[in-house]
């Protein structure tokens, strides 16, 4: 059986990716399956994930018939609500140092464009859409939201 770290407190983008690259280096070479169960166990049942641990209990049959990447996406769906990814685009394209240190910028941006590599599969078609996110993200905000 497969430990993996819990999953507990707020439920950010970031958070999720992390917990999730965890959970694929310790258990590359299971079965799907196996690795839903064990990311369900791992979801804390207090605090903020409390309601993701009790939709991963109630959905439990359903989720462990999806491939992990599926499954992965179920998750972060129910974590962070459908916009995530356009949410997480906009706050990727849109960041500003705005009176931060250098390294406090980078470091920000570092850690949104891992919730983009890490959480959305079309992340490696960014240069293609470039264009067409630059043009979304200066759009009045109502069209985005």
């Amino acid at each position: 059986m497969v430990n993996l770290e819990p999953l507990n407190g707020t439920l950010d983008p970031l958070k999720i990716a992390r917990w999730l690259n965890t959970c694929e280096g310790i258990f590359e070479d299971e079965e799907d399956k196996d690795k839903i169960r064990a990311a369900g166990r791992a979801i804390s049942t207090s605090g903020d994930t409390e309601s993701l641990r009790n939709w991963f209990t109630e959905n439990r049959s359903e989720l462990e018939e999806l491939s992990w990447e599926e499954f992965k996406e179920a998750l972060k769906d129910q974590a962070l609500g459908s916009g995530w990814r356009i949410r997480a685009l906009r706050d990727f394209f849109t960041t500003r140092s705005d009176g931060q240190t250098l390294q406090e910028y980078l470091t920000g941006l570092e850690h949104k464009y891992f919730i983009l590599k890490r959480n959305d599969p079309a992340f490696k078609d960014l240069y293609e859409n470039l264009y067409k996110w630059y043009l979304l993200f200066n759009a009045p905000s109502n069209l985005v939201d």
